[in-house]
Formats: C-alpha cells, sequence, structure tokens
C-alpha cells in the first residue's frame, strides 16, 4: 500500500501549513508556526495514517493495552512527585485537560483530538478565561506528559503540539523608574518590616516568589555583591526544597543601590538567619498577603494600572535588563531561564540587544570602521 499523501506549504500569512489525507480519504489542515515543526507533525501523522489503513492500531494497542487519561495523570505525579509545580499541574489537568481529555485513551490522543484541545484552550483566551501564557503551560505541560507516554512505550510518538508565543506585553511590569521609587516608598508606609526590601530585591535581581522565600543570609555574598540561588520555598509542610526550579544552582548579581539596602537591613537583625521572614519570625509563605493584596495596594498607591502581580516584578527585572543594553544570554543564566526562547521575549525591548558584543568582536577580520578624522 503506497505511502499516505502529504506536504507542507508556506501561507501568506507566513505560517507553515501541513496538510494530509487521513485514514478515511478526507483533506486535513493544520498550521505551525515554523516550518520544522509542520514537517515534523506530518511525519508523525501521516505515519498513524498508514498504520490504521494496515489495520496496526489494533494489533499494537492489544499488544500494549489501552490506557486511560486517568492513568497517564497518575503516572505523570507519580513521576513528578517532586517536581516543585505538581500542585500547579494538577490543577492545570484538573480544570482544563480533563475535561478534554478524561473519556479518551492515551493512544487516541494525535490528531483531531489534539486540534480539539488547542482549539477549546484558544477559546478561553478569547474569552479572557485564560491568558496566553496559562494557554501555553497547559499544552507544554500536555506535550511533556504525552512524551512520558511514548517513553513508557504506550504510544509509537509523542504528537507535535501548537505552542502559542507569549507576546511581552501580554506579562505587566512596571516600565519607569519614577514607578518602581512610588512602589517602594508605599511598601515603606505600610511599615511591615522588611516588605521594601523584598520588593527592591525582587525588581533588582529578578528572583522568583519562592527563591525570595528560600533565601537565607548565607546566601548574600557582600563582599562579591552576588547573591547564591540554591533553594526555593513552597506551599505545604516542607516550605523549603534544597533545589530551585529548575533544579540549578545560579549566581545573580546585587547592584550597587541594592547592596547598600540589604546591609542596612541586616544590620537591623530582624532574623539571624532567613532574609524576608514572616511577623512571627518564620519562613514566610508564597501564599501569603505580601505577595497578594498588599502588593497590589502598595501598586495602586503608586499609581501602577492594574494588572501587575508580584511575578511582574520578574519581568520588570529582564525588561530594564536588557532596555540597559544587557545581554539575553547573560540575561539567561541570571533569570534561570531554562531556554533561551523564553529570555528572547525581551530582546526587542532593546535597540540593539546585540550591540556591545558586536563592537567587542570588531576588527577580528582586519576591517575596523575609519574614524572620521581618517583622510
Amino acid at each position: 500500500m503506497p505511502a499516505s499523501k502529504g506536504n507542507v506549504r508556506k501561507r501568506p500569512s507566513g505560517s507553515w501549513q501541513a496538510n494530509w489525507l487521513d485514514a478515511h480519504g478526507v483533506r486535513r489542515f493544520k498550521s505551525f508556526q515554523y516550518k520544522k515543526d509542520a514537517d515534523t507533525y506530518l511525519r508523525q501523522i501521516l505515519g498513524d495514517v498508514d498504520l490504521v489503513r494496515v489495520g496496526l492500531p489494533e494489533r499494537m494497542g492489544a499488544a500494549r493495552g489501552r490506557h486511560k487519561w486517568s492513568e497517564l495523570v497518575e503516572l505523570w505525579e507519580t513521576k513528578k512527585a517532586a517536581k516543585i509545580s505538581l500542585k500547579d499541574d494538577q490543577s492545570r489537568n484538573k480544570v482544563h485537560l480533563a475535561p478534554l481529555l478524561e473519556r479518551e485513551v492515551v493512544e487516541s490522543i494525535h490528531g483531531p483530538v489534539v486540534t480539539a484541545v488547542e482549539r477549546a484552550l484558544h477559546k478561553k483566551v478569547q474569552a479572557g478565561q485564560i491568558g496566553v501564557s496559562s494557554q501555553r503551560k497547559i499544552l507544554v505541560q500536555l506535550q511533556a506528559m504525552l512524551r512520558m507516554a511514548a517513553r513508557e512505550k504506550w504510544i509509537v510518538s509523542a504528537p507535535v503540539l501548537e505552542l502559542p508565543r507569549e507576546p511581552l506585553h501580554d506579562r505587566p511590569w512596571v516600565h519607569g523608574e519614577e514607578e518602581i521609587v512610588k512602589l517602594l516608598e508605599a511598601a515603606t508606609a505600610r511599615g511591615y518590616p522588611g516588605l521594601r526590601e523584598l520588593y527592591a530585591t525582587a525588581i533588582a535581581t529578578g528572583l522568583r516568589k519562592g527563591e525570595l522565600m528560600g533565601l537565607d543570609w548565607d546566601a548574600v555574598d557582600f563582599r562579591n555583591r552576588v547573591i547564591t540561588v540554591r533553594r526555593t520555598s513552597v506551599k505545604g509542610p516542607e516550605k523549603v526544597r534544597t533545589a530551585t526550579k529548575g533544579a540549578k544552582v545560579r549566581h545573580v548579581p546585587i547592584p550597587d543601590d541594592l547592596m547598600d539596602m540589604l546591609r542596612e537591613f541586616k544590620l537591623s537583625g530582624l532574623h539571624p538567619t532567613i532574609v524576608f521572614p514572616n511577623k512571627r519570625g518564620g519562613r514566610q509563605g508564597v501564599d501569603g498577603r505580601v505577595f497578594d493584596d498588599i502588593f497590589k495596594e502598595c501598586a495602586r498607591t503608586a499609581g501602577i494600572p492594574d494588572g501587575l502581580t508580584f511575578h511582574g516584578l520578574r519581568h520588570t527585572y529582564g525588561s530594564h535588563y536588557v532596555q540597559r543594553g544587557g545581554n539575553v544570554y547573560t540575561l539567561q543564566k541570571v533569570m534561570g531561564h531554562e531556554s533561551v526562547n523564553t529570555t528572547q521575549l525581551y530582546a526587542h525591548l532593546s535597540e540593539d540587544a546585540f550591540g556591545k558584543d558586536r563592537q567587542m568582536m570588531s576588527g577580528m577580520l582586519g576591517r575596523r570602521k575609519k574614524s572620521k578624522s581618517a583622510g
């Protein structure tokens, strides 16, 4: 039997469209932002179509067994028990994935089923029920779960999902230095010990909420002017885990103005070991009021538009870093992004994000630009 017909074409919009005939002879289409994703998806879908035509799915399914979605969820939660964001995974499954997939067997989650999930989430974005960031996280989780199913030999291969790119304007951040100053003044006026220093550290270092809560004074190196990020605070009885989100230790530079602020704060003797304790002297919870309603009140007092969350201070750091000429690859290491693609979201904020690197490497080929005074 000949291989299934299909091809990839570039659309006038600039996207890439995979089209093919399914096992019933119906023409199908799916668009992707990148050609390589369209090619990969087409290879996988054509392989599935050919298997259906020769009757292999029934024989392969009988050999491997048919696994319910709930079984994959259980496998995921067992394998990822130590994952810091497991509760977020569970919430995304319960609210978004399970209603769409709970009646499906894992072997059927490809092609039209995946497309239906993508469309359902897109409708939620259009209705304002979720943001593009949440949509992307849900699809990333689904893709990772299906890849796990492939590693367990439940399915032949995991389908390629079309992940939306999250524009930076969907991530609220503090644009002006004047607004930052007003935010810190509002925090000071609250009279909450360490609140100003907490918000200032988030803005000036880009540390995540959990990393700030897991920060101890032994990780703040005043001599070398760096913070060593090696642990994070989480919800639940454990409170602190000796691993960050990416399970990697990283070093974050301390700007001069933050250095002075932290040195004075340490001398105040609020706590001997924990940098940002709660009012009872224990470790602040990541769901504490200082990250939610107190923060929103301070932002409102500072005249910052609604929508800014505490996590927006991390975006504030990344945005200002690039605007001041910082290199996105250095920023990736400082912020602890696993992929530079995440960091690239900030790159357009700089007129020339790689200007310093170009100047540094100029002249290697003996073609230095002549000065204006040259004849």
